[in-house]
């Protein structure tokens, strides 16, 4: 999704998610392909109902959630939500405006490559949710880096070398901060059917 130019077309209209109108059902089809995919994805390794959507952007995610039974608070560094009734909450993009523990589990699904201080936002996730699941853009070697690059671009629209790591590189990260690696895979898929990528999934506590 196209956030940092096609959102702000919606800043004062925002759709409402599965409307009846055309436009609604537009824009709720193409988030959902996306949004499915990833629930599927996470979806056994959420604990609880109360969550915290690390990097709204679009909101798809938070909006397929709380269809599911699940209350959702929303964070980011704008609100460029396309759904109406988004719980977004602006921040500053270093400090998490939440005591300790207040979530169940937090997810920062293709978030982190594109936070000034990635490692400060998953600190701040770790710390106000029992579990955080995580999604990112990784490679396996230079080719594969260069085409997951230019597909996030495609897909984002912004056009800037984006920081990605290895899955080993997460690792050894998780393993240095002391944290507890319950889950961890990477996987391959053709994001909205058509953008390759390369991703890593893991699962702290």
């Amino acid at each position: 999704m196209p956030i940092s130019s096609v959102t702000k077309l919606f800043r004062k209209n925002k759709v409402i998610y599965e409307g009846k109108d055309l436009l609604s059902r537009i824009v709720t089809g193409y988030v959902d392909i996306k949004s499915k995919t990833t629930f599927d994805r996470i979806a056994k390794f959420i604990k609880g109902k109360k969550l915290l959507d690390v990097g709204v952007g679009a909101g798809g995610i938070s909006k397929f959630l709380t269809k599911k039974g699940f209350f959702v608070s929303g964070l980011d560094i704008a609100d460029v939500a396309l759904f109406e009734g988004t719980n977004v909450r602006v921040y500053n993009g270093s400090d998490f405006p939440f005591k300790d523990n207040s979530f169940e589990t937090a997810l920062i699904v293709h978030v982190l490559h594109h936070c000034a201080d990635s490692l400060r936002v998953l600190e701040e996730a770790k710390r106000v949710a029992n579990r955080v699941i995580i999604i990112e853009d990784t490679y396996r070697n230079i080719f594969e880096k260069l085409i997951v690059s230019i597909s996030d671009c495609l897909g984002n629209w912004e056009f800037y070398i984006h920081p990605y790591h290895t899955a080993e590189w997460w690792r050894n990260l998780v393993a240095k901060k002391g944290w507890n690696l319950v889950h961890m895979e990477s996987y391959s898929e053709l994001t909205y059917n058509y953008l390759y990528g390369r991703y890593v999934l893991f699962v702290i506590e």
